[in-house]
């Protein structure tokens, strides 16, 4: 029983890792840019849309693609400490036992 309480709270510590959920939310959400573009590009091409349409919506979605994937590469500075802190939780945990 004792060994249950830390064993779970490492296990929410880990699911709740707010850069993980980041990551997560900037890959889910650059599919559908990256199809959006696609499919702009697709119906430009058949002349579904002008060209001026498409000069004028590339730009913003280029703009958010590039967002999106810079957020995916960005360094995340406060990922470390939260690891840090995951090898004392085990330490502690191991130390009760």
């Amino acid at each position: 029983m004792i060994q249950q309480e830390p064993d779970r709270r490492l296990a929410a510590a880990q699911a709740a890792d707010p850069t993980r959920t980041r990551t997560q939310a900037a890959e889910r959400d650059l599919a559908p840019v990256g199809k959006t573009i696609e499919r702009l590009l697709t119906a430009c091409q058949e002349d579904s849309v002008s060209l001026a349409q498409l000069r004028e919506r590339m730009p913003l979605l280029r703009q958010r693609e590039q967002a999106l994937r810079h957020e995916l590469n960005a360094p995340v500075s406060d990922e470390a400490p939260m690891h840090r802190s995951w090898p004392e939780v085990t330490v502690d945990r191991d130390h009760i036992r």
